[in-house]
């Protein structure tokens, strides 16, 4: 079995993009893929992920404290 990662991806870059547009956005909403995080948790990680990798900001990566940065 092989994963197109691309696909994945995409498909989760669409969820995480339907969970914060529209007219009703609530950053405080619990994400149901991962409970213990909001809205606004999960697009921060996401971007604090493109940015740390944009510029080269990888130090403890993959981790905890690095997450937590």
């Amino acid at each position: 079995m092989t994963i197109d990662l691309g696909e994945t991806y995409k498909a989760a870059r669409e969820r995480i993009s339907r969970l914060v547009t529209g007219d009703n956005i609530d950053p405080t909403l619990p994400v149901a893929a991962t409970p213990e995080w909001t809205v606004h948790c999960v697009v921060a990680h996401v971007a604090g992920i493109a940015v740390d990798a944009s510029t080269g900001n990888m130090e403890g990566a993959p981790g905890e404290a690095w997450t937590a940065a």
